[in-house]
């Protein structure tokens, strides 16, 4: 849009000086002699390495490529100029989602919800539970706890 507005600008005008032109355009003046310049050798090096790099491993994002570029490649770059490469290259990382640990398997009972449409007014009316998988540096372990509903007070853990 201001390409074209900007196009509009005549340098030999009789009666308007650019500056005015500009003005009455809405079009900044530094933007006239503008020329676009192309990707330098060394970023068009960092893309085709980049670009490799992501056929290997398409999960990989800026932090892991800086890393990555250091080690293998003797490259030390700016995560920012990783990112903006990577827009225009179009590359974009695919999320590996985490595995929902709640989902239940297909041979279970499913218990219906006895809460329903219960309004829980005092304490001790009713409980909960829940289990919890906590990493350690040894392993890990399962925390159990039960807790009141309404106070949200924990009762027990174990």
């Amino acid at each position: 849009m201001k390409k074209e507005r900007a196009e509009l600008v005549e340098k030999n005008h009789p009666k308007l000086s650019v500056r005015t032109q500009c003005e009455l355009l809405e079009v900044p003046r530094s933007s006239l002699d503008y020329r676009p310049v192309g990707e330098s050798e060394e970023d068009r090096e960092l893309m085709r390495l980049m670009d490799e790099i992501y056929l290997i491993d398409p999960c990989i994002g800026t932090r892991r490529l800086v890393k990555v570029l250091e080690r293998d490649h003797g490259r030390k770059v700016n995560r920012k100029r990783l990112r903006r490469l990577r827009r225009e290259m179009g590359l974009e990382t695919i999320w590996c989602r985490p595995r929902n640990t709640s989902a239940p398997d297909k041979g279970h009972r499913k218990y219906p919800y006895l809460l329903g449409s219960m309004e829980v007014k005092r304490p001790d009316q009713a409980w909960c539970a829940d289990i919890t998988y906590v990493p350690m540096s040894r392993g890990h372990a399962y925390l159990c706890v039960v807790m009141d509903w309404y106070s949200r007070k924990v009762l027990c853990w174990r």
